[in-house]
């Protein structure tokens, strides 16, 4: 299975949704950095009824918060918020096949640095795609209603393409 590490706000968009053991469905096994692990310590004090998910999570063993991550030294990189920071650190650190990150500025950022990624629409697309969810549209739904996710019309359109949920334009 491929190495994957994640960072703060997908595990708490999917945690939201009630569908954070797609990562381990999807992946086996999801890295943290232990500053990742912390923000999801303080976020789930604001939203109590989603710890109980993360403390399941570390105590089956899929998701796994690591220390192992040296700083980074890179300016670029060293500007992003902590959390980020940390995850793109230990993502190129253990030679990560795949970084979950939803932060606009993140995913740049691990792009140059040769990281691929994905986010929380990407996930739940990946689950569509392999049978994990029935369908995406209600995931979206549930996100743009009951998160403060946000996206744009063309990039829902775009992913419901991709999961052939999308419906062709009415004829003129």
């Amino acid at each position: 299975m491929p190495c994957v590490v994640a960072d703060t706000s997908p595990l708490f968009y999917l945690a939201k949704l009630d569908r954070l053991t797609l990562l381990r469905d999807l992946y086996d096994q999801v890295y943290v950095p232990a500053e990742v692990w912390r923000e999801t310590l303080a976020g789930s004090q604001v939203a109590p009824e989603r710890a109980p998910q993360f403390s399941t999570a570390v105590t089956a063993g899929w998701l796994i918060v690591s220390a192992d991550a040296p700083a980074a030294t890179e300016p670029e990189i060293c500007a992003l918020d902590p959390g980020e920071r940390d995850a793109i650190a230990l993502a190129r650190h253990l030679h990560s096949e795949l970084l979950i990150i939803d932060a606009k500025q993140g995913r740049r950022v691990a792009m140059r640095f040769g990281l691929a990624v994905t986010g929380t629409l990407g996930v739940l697309l990946n689950a569509k795609q392999r049978g994990w969810i029935s369908a995406l549209k209600p995931e979206l739904l549930k996100l743009r209603e009951q998160t403060e996710f946000r996206f744009s019309v063309e990039l829902e359109q775009h992913a419901l393409r991709l999961a052939n949920e999308s419906t062709p334009p009415p004829f003129a």
